[in-house]
């Protein structure tokens, strides 16, 4: 069942306007990778909240922005880790189950990236809902210049768990809402030319179709090159497509994390040592990826 109704309450953004925002809710991280604390799920502010019955707009809770910020930047941290992992399984030989796992990976890297886009969906008082931190509220400065002045979240009331889909189905109108000049454009172009009804299917034909099973590695592990193992196109109907998912996502978000890295220190360590962005030494397993942005 489609939410286009709910989705459709989150509204254009700039990244630039967005970044310039979280500048002010930078988490004070004691150490890289750490995780959310105590996460949107578990704030004082939302804890005890009345869920309305419609979207409502609310002022800020003390605490929201910086712990989404924070579950957006371990996000990418589980993104990135599940990037690599699936990669490895694959370079060893398992390349039907590394598929299965880098759509994993992507499926983390969107809610990832809706985070950094300002849209969590936490469970506030057992019921699922929307948040949008940033909801449209731009100004012009005494010089002209657009800035982003926030001071509200808008909570939109789901009813039910979210499933994959309607992930996806937000995911696709938080790109199709957000400006960003620097993003690949047609890595962009691609995901949002996907049926969000359609992307979960390969992986769910794992899970729920017993005489399944995608490439001949079942009972003897596939040897040779692994590096090029994608299409030129993102197509669902391709053997590789979930792993081209996870790569077109993942370029994505981290596109994004290295943009807000150079204005922030803490943020450029968070990226520094993440998985795949620039581990040294560089794992073989990472050629695949490699190849990929390279192409």
């Amino acid at each position: 069942m489609s939410l286009r109704s709910k989705w459709q309450k989150i509204q254009n953004r700039n990244w630039h306007v967005l970044k310039g925002a979280w500048l002010n809710s930078i988490p004070d991280f004691t150490d890289v990778g750490i995780e959310p604390d105590p996460g949107v799920d578990r704030l004082d502010g939302l804890r005890d909240f009345v869920v309305p019955t419609v979207p409502e707009r609310y002022p800020d809770v003390e605490g929201l922005r910086r712990n989404v910020l924070w579950e957006a930047l371990f996000l990418f941290h589980k993104c990135s880790h599940t990037s690599l992992a699936a990669q490895r399984l694959a370079e060893g030989g398992m390349r039907s189950w590394a598929l299965f796992n880098a759509y994993h990976s992507a499926y983390l890297g969107a809610k990832g990236i809706m985070s950094l886009l300002g849209i969590v969906f936490p469970t506030v008082s057992s019921k699922q809902v929307v948040i949008d931190v940033f909801p449209p509220t731009r100004r012009k400065s005494k010089r002209g210049v657009v800035t982003g002045h926030f001071e509200e979240f808008l909570l939109i009331p789901i009813g039910k768990p979210l499933d994959h889909r309607s992930v996806w189905e937000g995911f696709q109108r938080a790109l199709r809402q957000s400006e960003y000049e620097s993003w690949d454009q047609v890595l962009r172009n691609e995901l949002l030319g996907l049926s969000w009804k359609e992307i979960s299917r390969p992986r769910n034909l794992f899970i729920y179709r017993v005489r399944h099973w995608p490439l001949d590695d079942l009972i003897v592990d596939v040897n040779g090159e692994w590096g090029n193992f994608w299409s030129s196109e993102l197509d669902v109907e391709n053997e590789d497509f979930l792993l081209r998912l996870s790569f077109n996502v993942y370029r994505l978000f981290e596109q994004l994390v290295i943009d807000f890295s150079k204005q922030s220190p803490i943020i450029k360590e968070q990226l520094s040592q993440s998985r795949c962005f620039n581990p040294k030494p560089r794992p073989n397993a990472l050629q695949c990826y490699d190849s990929f942005i390279a192409r």
